[in-house]
């Protein structure tokens, strides 16, 4: 690639346009305890991914279609966003018996329309989310569908498959923290241990990535550009 930038090389993927899309959900993510967007408090989190309909990029290895994320605090009630964007998959209000036992992995494949506001390198963010629009069927996606359950015993394994900035926030929450608790500390011995001067005691382990940054390019996002 050698040494000789342009600044063509960093915006070479044309923005994803504001406004409303189809959007099919192809992947669903516990990402474990995530600092809210007032960091002043961490909350249960889902990442939905939706294919975005009609909408390819070609990065290199042909035509690809789009992504678009949300993510959504763990919640059924009447006014979480969770709730909201099942609703508008399953394009009803559910049933009391539905609430009860939810299944979110029964809604991948399942269509709804999404408001985008984009970042000027493209990063889609998903500011809305409403029942599918009539006369529009994007079909079955082209993307194979995904999920990361942190529950699963081959956990530590899927990880591995999921991007590389969505595997560091979800290693760096809480709660993974926890579930990592007793078997870090059976292992650790003394040239694992974190030294003095390493304050925050997590050795070389990266930052989490704030929520007005986009997580492709390092960019600072607007508030307007912001997820959930």
């Amino acid at each position: 690639m050698g040494l000789i930038l342009s600044i063509k090389e960093m915006n070479n993927i044309p923005p994803l346009e504001d406004g409303t899309y189809t959007g099919t959900l192809i992947g669903i993510v516990e990402m474990g305890e995530q600092l809210g967007f007032e960091k002043k408090r961490y909350r249960p989190t889902i990442q939905f991914t939706f294919e975005v309909y009609g909408e390819f990029i070609d990065r290199g290895n042909g035509d690809e279609p789009r992504w678009a994320y949300a993510e959504l605090t763990r919640s059924l009630g009447k006014n979480s966003n969770l709730l909201a964007a099942l609703e508008a998959l399953q394009g009803r209000p559910l049933t009391e018996e539905e609430l009860e036992h939810c299944d979110l992995t029964a809604y991948l494949g399942k269509s709804c329309t999404i408001e985008i506001k984009s970042s000027a390198s493209g990063f889609a963010n998903v500011r809305k989310i409403t029942k599918r629009m009539k006369g529009i069927d994007p079909g079955k996606p082209v993307s194979d569908t995904f999920v990361f359950d942190m529950d699963a015993e081959d956990r530590d394994e899927r990880i591995q498959d999921l991007s590389p900035w969505v595997r560091k926030k979800i290693e760096l929450s809480p709660t993974w923290a926890r579930l990592h608790a007793g078997a870090e500390e059976m292992d650790l011995d003394e040239d694992d241990a974190p030294t003095e001067d390493d304050a925050s005691g997590r050795g070389d382990a990266p930052a989490p990535i704030p929520p007005d940054v986009d997580p492709e390019t390092g960019e600072i996002l607007r508030p307007e550009d912001i997820p959930f």
